[in-house]
């Protein structure tokens, strides 16, 4: 529309100057040259600035968000293959370090978050998840799949508690599937910042999670 607006805009102007010039002394020579280059000129102009108003339209409709940023809130974003769904989980404890194992099944490779958060609750529905702790810390798990049951049909998993008993977590709760992310409330023990560290074992669809003790 801002197009066909000045493209109005410029034959108007075109006209009102023929017109003028037809009514001077000499209506058979048509519009003098000042009024043909006046004419060329302000058409100019025109082209110009829609040229202008153009490029800023491109500007202005440029995506504001690319495939990286849709993952700002991980530490580690997921491979665009993602689709991951934990079939197993159990807890250790090492020399230094209490270890929470998360089995996979699926493709790719997950993506992560790791916070502090006051309480350990469901994000979609505000459920009170009862984990043994004196903080809490949710880690995301983002790129995961819902289970297939022998049905072929999406089915849901089912909420695990896992008793840990080491010097640095308590119990570790791992919370339903949800849009296409698995949250995993670990229970920390004492006042300290924990140090937490996650890696992903590509070849054995595993996720390791250690928390060192305090």
């Amino acid at each position: 529309m801002r197009t066909r607006t000045r493209l109005a805009t410029t034959t108007s102007i075109l006209a009102a100057v023929l017109l003028v010039a037809g009514c001077g002394a000499r209506p058979d020579h048509g519009p003098d040259a000042r009024s043909v280059q006046t004419a060329a000129a302000t058409s100019g102009d025109d082209v110009e600035r829609d040229a202008d108003a153009a490029s800023r339209a491109a500007v202005d409709i440029a995506p504001l968000q690319t495939d990286a940023d849709a993952w700002w809130w991980l530490d580690s974003a997921p491979s665009d293959d993602a689709a991951l769904t934990p079939i197993g989980a159990h807890a250790e404890t090492h020399d230094g370090v209490d270890r929470l194992v998360l089995d996979l099944t699926g493709t790719g490779a997950p993506g992560w978050s790791v916070e502090h958060v006051e309480t350990a609750t469901d994000e979609e529905s505000g459920y009170r998840v009862d984990v043994a702790a004196d903080q809490y810390v949710l880690l995301r798990l983002a790129g995961m799949a819902p289970p297939i049951d022998e049905n072929g049909q999406s089915t849901q998993l089912d909420p695990q508690v896992l008793d840990v008993g080491g010097p640095a977590l308590g119990q570790v709760a791992i919370r339903p599937w949800f849009g296409g992310v698995v949250n995993v409330f670990l229970g920390v023990r004492g006042d300290a910042d924990p140090a937490i560290t996650v890696a992903f074992d590509a070849a054995a669809l595993r996720l390791t999670v250690d928390v060192a003790h305090p």
